[in-house]
Protein backbone atom coordinates (compact mmCIF):
# COMPACT_ATOMS: atom_id res chain seq x y z
CA UNK A 1 0.00 0.00 0.00
CA UNK A 2 2.91 2.46 0.61
CA UNK A 3 4.74 2.32 -2.77
CA UNK A 4 0.81 2.67 -4.60
CA UNK A 5 0.82 5.32 -2.34
CA UNK A 6 3.94 6.78 -3.80
CA UNK A 7 3.03 6.21 -7.04
CA UNK A 8 -0.06 8.39 -6.61
CA UNK A 9 2.31 10.96 -5.26
CA UNK A 10 4.91 11.35 -8.21
CA UNK A 11 1.53 11.45 -10.24
CA UNK A 12 -0.14 14.21 -8.83
CA UNK A 13 3.64 15.92 -8.91
CA UNK A 14 3.75 15.66 -12.14
CA UNK A 15 0.27 16.81 -12.75
CA UNK A 16 1.65 19.81 -10.86
CA UNK A 17 4.90 20.03 -12.98
CA UNK A 18 3.16 19.82 -16.57
CA UNK A 19 0.15 22.62 -15.10
CA UNK A 20 2.81 24.63 -13.63
CA UNK A 21 4.69 24.54 -17.31
CA UNK A 22 1.72 25.29 -19.46
CA UNK A 23 0.42 27.86 -17.57
CA UNK A 24 3.72 29.30 -17.85
CA UNK A 25 3.55 28.98 -21.55
CA UNK A 26 0.50 30.05 -21.81
CA UNK A 27 1.33 33.75 -19.91
CA UNK A 28 4.84 34.16 -22.28
CA UNK A 29 2.59 33.82 -25.15
CA UNK A 30 0.56 36.86 -24.15
CA UNK A 31 3.66 38.46 -23.56
CA UNK A 32 5.85 38.02 -26.38
CA UNK A 33 2.45 39.28 -28.35
CA UNK A 34 2.41 42.48 -26.52
CA UNK A 35 6.12 43.00 -27.21
CA UNK A 36 5.83 42.33 -30.90
CA UNK A 37 6.29 45.48 -32.98
CA UNK A 38 2.79 44.84 -34.69
CA UNK A 39 1.06 45.04 -31.61
CA UNK A 40 2.82 48.43 -30.64
CA UNK A 41 2.64 49.78 -34.10
CA UNK A 42 -1.44 48.84 -33.45
CA UNK A 43 -0.88 50.67 -30.57
CA UNK A 44 0.29 53.83 -32.63
CA UNK A 45 -2.91 53.86 -34.26
CA UNK A 46 -5.14 54.14 -31.71
CA UNK A 47 -2.93 57.51 -30.56
CA UNK A 48 -4.71 60.79 -30.13
CA UNK A 49 -2.05 62.65 -31.18
CA UNK A 50 -0.49 62.48 -34.83
CA UNK A 51 1.78 59.73 -35.01
CA UNK A 52 4.74 57.75 -36.87
CA UNK A 53 6.68 54.92 -37.17
CA UNK A 54 9.68 54.67 -38.94
CA UNK A 55 12.77 52.06 -39.71
CA UNK A 56 16.43 52.12 -39.36
CA UNK A 57 16.69 53.13 -43.40
CA UNK A 58 14.38 56.37 -42.78
CA UNK A 59 11.32 54.86 -44.35
CA UNK A 60 7.71 55.86 -42.95
CA UNK A 61 6.07 52.42 -41.63
CA UNK A 62 3.31 53.65 -40.46
CA UNK A 63 1.08 56.81 -39.87
CA UNK A 64 -2.05 57.22 -37.94
CA UNK A 65 -5.32 59.12 -38.77
CA UNK A 66 -4.30 61.94 -36.77
CA UNK A 67 -1.33 62.52 -39.09
CA UNK A 68 -3.12 61.99 -42.31
CA UNK A 69 -5.21 65.06 -40.80
CA UNK A 70 -1.74 67.04 -39.96
CA UNK A 71 -0.47 66.41 -43.84
CA UNK A 72 -3.74 67.74 -44.79
CA UNK A 73 -3.38 70.99 -42.65
CA UNK A 74 0.20 71.09 -43.75
CA UNK A 75 -0.90 70.89 -47.60
CA UNK A 76 -2.96 74.03 -46.89
CA UNK A 77 -6.52 72.08 -48.17
CA UNK A 78 -8.44 70.04 -45.57
CA UNK A 79 -10.49 68.15 -47.85
CA UNK A 80 -7.42 67.02 -49.84
CA UNK A 81 -6.35 63.28 -50.07
CA UNK A 82 -2.81 63.40 -49.45
CA UNK A 83 -0.85 60.38 -50.00
CA UNK A 84 2.01 59.55 -46.96
CA UNK A 85 3.96 58.28 -49.68
CA UNK A 86 4.82 61.77 -50.72
CA UNK A 87 5.67 63.32 -47.69
CA UNK A 88 9.11 63.80 -46.73
CA UNK A 89 9.64 63.97 -42.81
CA UNK A 90 13.22 65.07 -41.99
CA UNK A 91 14.26 64.46 -38.10
CA UNK A 92 17.23 67.10 -37.00
CA UNK A 93 18.88 64.25 -35.27
CA UNK A 94 20.24 61.79 -37.10
CA UNK A 95 18.22 58.26 -36.99
CA UNK A 96 21.31 56.11 -35.99
CA UNK A 97 21.91 58.62 -33.28
CA UNK A 98 18.26 58.42 -31.97
CA UNK A 99 18.43 54.45 -31.95
CA UNK A 100 21.82 55.15 -29.74
CA UNK A 101 19.99 57.07 -27.60
CA UNK A 102 16.87 54.81 -27.34
CA UNK A 103 18.96 52.08 -26.40
CA UNK A 104 19.92 54.08 -23.43
CA UNK A 105 16.69 55.80 -22.49
CA UNK A 106 12.70 55.49 -22.65
CA UNK A 107 12.22 58.24 -25.24
CA UNK A 108 13.47 61.37 -26.78
CA UNK A 109 12.95 64.47 -28.27
CA UNK A 110 14.33 65.94 -31.81
CA UNK A 111 13.04 68.49 -33.71
CA UNK A 112 11.43 67.27 -37.28
CA UNK A 113 10.01 68.83 -40.27
CA UNK A 114 7.27 67.92 -42.63
CA UNK A 115 7.08 69.09 -46.52
CA UNK A 116 4.60 68.69 -48.42
CA UNK A 117 5.13 69.94 -52.63
CA UNK A 118 6.11 73.10 -51.77
CA UNK A 119 4.90 73.55 -48.00
CA UNK A 120 6.20 72.56 -45.18
CA UNK A 121 5.52 72.52 -41.24
CA UNK A 122 8.26 72.74 -38.58
CA UNK A 123 7.76 71.39 -34.93
CA UNK A 124 9.12 68.66 -31.81
CA UNK A 125 8.21 64.87 -31.50
CA UNK A 126 8.54 62.61 -29.40
CA UNK A 127 10.09 59.13 -29.73
CA UNK A 128 9.98 55.54 -28.51
CA UNK A 129 11.79 52.40 -29.50
CA UNK A 130 9.66 49.39 -30.85
CA UNK A 131 10.44 46.34 -29.39
CA UNK A 132 11.85 44.12 -29.54
CA UNK A 133 15.83 44.99 -28.60
CA UNK A 134 17.47 45.87 -30.64
CA UNK A 135 14.84 48.04 -32.17
CA UNK A 136 14.50 48.51 -35.75
CA UNK A 137 11.33 51.08 -36.05
CA UNK A 138 10.95 54.01 -34.02
CA UNK A 139 7.43 55.63 -32.86
CA UNK A 140 7.31 59.37 -33.03
CA UNK A 141 4.66 61.43 -31.75
CA UNK A 142 4.20 64.77 -32.49
CA UNK A 143 4.43 67.26 -29.69
CA UNK A 144 4.02 70.75 -31.36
Amino acid sequence: MLESAGDSSENAASILRCFAIDTIDAERGVLAGRSSSAYVIGLLQQAPIPAFAINRQKKLHQVNQEFMQLLRVVSGDPTQRVQADIVQLTLETPIEELFQQLSEANSAYTNYSIRLDSKQRRGRAKLVAVPPTPAQILVGYIVS
